[in-house]
């Protein structure tokens, strides 16, 4: 008879574990989670339950970065994915939304183990914000109810200006950029590598420095890390890809004065507004890139309006006009000699009909 109740006494027990368990584990199926909850799995899956159709959304990775996000339903709904350091940004050029209510959203490919996501910013097709919030788990025995952006309760970690949870990087540089370190060049440029006043200030006519001076619909990327564009269209998002180098951020122009957020990371740059607002200044200096390294130009031009449809945009290359100018310059001088040589022509048939 002891044995029998220290055997039910035992299976209760194990029972009561056995629950415990399940209600604190990690969920596996953003279907599990509570509605306007999202959660990061160990393995990098962003897993969601949001009841509203999902036009765009933004988030820093705390603990890590990540260089990458593929797959889920912001794939299948066609979303662009910019993951780039800590933070990630995903939205649509052709105005799709993730409808399904709930499950995977994205993977990223992290670098290291990740303590959750913060600065959650989820908007729907008309512009206007989710509530959405980290699923903080089954049980909660912090008496403050005050966590770090490590989640540790009465924690004093802290998030860098780069979104890094315990990270070092500070504003700095001439260019007061995160972890910049640039000066300003004896040519009074910030960043410079002083060769922007080593001529005789004079002007061989190649020089763009004005996007209003560009030919329409196209940009043009400057030493600088101005990108000046023409683009008489209102511009409701845009895409491209530095070439020859990479970019630690983007500020300024009239992007950040739209209220676009901008995100540059790598070799890539992501621009929309999570407000539906648009750029509509016709010309002028888009963005200000803080490039690491020497750039040769744009590729991969993706602009759109604001029915998401396509801008053709080009990317305008000086050589161009340099070229045109070179045949103009052969041009007048054909037809120049070929006015002489009729007048030569024409003189001596005169003095034949003279004499």
């Amino acid at each position: 008879m002891f044995n029998a109740i220290n055997k039910k006494i035992l299976i209760n027990i194990f029972s009561i574990l056995f629950l415990f368990n399940f209600l604190l584990a990690d969920p596996t199926d953003g279907c599990e989670l509570g509605e306007g909850e999202i959660f990061l799995t160990t393995s990098g899956d962003v897993l969601y339950n949001i009841p509203t159709d999902i036009a765009g959304y933004q988030f820093n990775v705390d603990g890590t970065t990540a260089n990458g996000a593929s797959g889920g339903e912001s794939q299948s709904a066609g979303f662009t994915v910019s993951a780039g350091g800590s933070t990630v940004l995903a939205f649509s050029f052709t105005g799709a939304t993730v409808s399904t209510d709930c499950g995977l959203l994205t993977t990223l490919s992290l670098n290291g183990e990740a303590t959750g996501l913060s600065g959650l910013v989820f908007s729907d097709a008309a512009a206007a914000t989710i509530d959405v919030s980290y699923y903080s788990g089954g049980g909660d025995d912090c008496a403050s109810g005050v966590y770090d952006c490590a989640g540790v309760c009465d924690g004093t970690s802290v998030e860098d200006c780069s979104g890094v949870c315990g990270g070092d990087a500070v504003v700095g540089g001439c260019d007061e950029q995160c972890g910049s370190t640039a000066e300003v060049d004896e040519c009074g440029v910030c960043g410079g590598d002083g060769t922007s006043c080593g001529d005789d200030g004079g002007d061989d006519g190649s020089a763009v420095t004005d996007g209003c001076d560009l030919p329409m619909d196209t940009i043009h990327l400057l030493g600088n890390g101005d990108v000046i564009y023409h683009v008489p269209t209102d511009i409701a998002g845009y895409q491209f890809n530095i070439d020859g180098a990479t970019a630690s951020g983007a500020s300024g122009g009239e992007s950040q004065s739209a209220g676009f957020t901008v995100s540059a990371g790598g070799s890539t740059v992501l621009a929309f507004s999570f407000t539906g607002a648009t750029v509509s200044t016709d010309c002028g200096l888009l963005t200000t890139l803080s490039l690491n390294g020497e750039a040769t130009g744009l590729s991969g031009l993706v602009f759109s309006d604001a029915a998401a449809a396509t801008i053709p945009v080009e990317y305008f290359v000086v050589m161009m006009v340099l070229l045109m100018m070179v045949v103009q310059l052969v041009v007048i001088q054909v037809v120049w000699m070929m006015v002489v040589w009729m007048m030569v022509v024409m003189m001596n048939a005169c003095l034949i009909v003279q004499e």
